[in-house]
C-alpha cells in the first residue's frame, strides 16, 4: 500500500519559497506551529489515500488522459486561511483561487478517481498548506496584512507519495503529467 495525493507541485516558485512565507513566518513568529518544509509546498487536488500499489499503473493512465484534457493556466495565490477555521486553525494555509483551468483538473480527477479516493463530496478550498499547529494548540489566523498576491504558472501536476522520513513528512512525486498545450 502506498499513501497517495493528486497536487500541483509549488516547492519551485521562489517568490513563494523567498518571499511571502518568510512574510508570514515573521507575522507567526510567536505561534505555536511546526512549519511545512518547503519540499512539501504544493496545492492538493485529490487525496486518494491508502492505495494498492498494483492499482497505480492505472491511476496513471488516469491521470495522464485528465492531463490531456485540460490546458496550462495561472493561479493566484492571495489571503490566509485555517483548517477548521480561522480563529481556531490547526492548519494555516494561503489561498489560491479557483479558476476553470484548476476546476478542470479537479474535476476531471474527481470525475474519474471516485473508486480511490478517500475526499467526500465537500467543497473544493485550493489552498498551500504553511503551517500546522503543535499538538493541543490551536492558532489564530489574521495575517493577510503585507502578503502580496502571487501568480503561478501551472503545467503540469502530480501524483505524489506521502511518506514518513525520520518523523517528518515528504511528498515525492510517482508521476508527472504535462497538461495539454492546446
Amino acid at each position: 500500500m502506498k499513501r497517495l495525493f493528486w497536487g500541483i507541485d509549488m516547492s519551485g516558485d521562489r517568490e513563494l519559497v523567498e518571499g511571502e512565507i518568510p512574510k508570514v513566518k515573521e507575522l507567526l513568529k510567536e505561534a505555536p506551529v511546526k512549519w511545512v518544509e518547503d519540499r512539501n509546498l504544493h496545492i492538493t487536488l485529490n487525496f486518494l489515500g491508502n492505495v494498492e500499489e498494483e492499482q497505480i499503473p492505472k491511476l496513471v493512465r488516469l491521470g495522464a488522459e485528465v492531463a490531456g484534457l485540460c490546458s496550462p493556466f495561472q493561479v493566484e495565490i492571495s489571503g490566509t486561511g485555517g483548517f477548521p477555521n480561522k480563529s481556531s486553525a490547526k492548519s494555516i494555509w494561503l489561498g489560491v483561487k479557483l479558476n476553470a483551468g484548476l476546476d478542470c483538473i479537479h474535476t476531471k480527477l474527481m470525475e474519474r478517481v471516485a473508486p480511490f479516493s478517500k475526499e467526500d463530496n465537500r467543497k473544493y478550498i485550493p489552498h498551500i498548506t504553511v503551517a500546522r499547529s503543535l499538538k493541543g494548540a490551536k492558532s489564530e489566523v489574521e495575517f493577510d496584512a503585507g502578503l502580496t498576491p502571487l501568480n503561478h504558472e501551472v503545467k503540469e501536476f502530480v501524483l505524489f507519495e506521502s511518506l514518513m522520513e525520520n518523523g517528518k513528512a515528504k511528498y515525492c512525486p510517482l508521476e508527472k503529467f504535462q497538461l495539454n498545450e492546446i
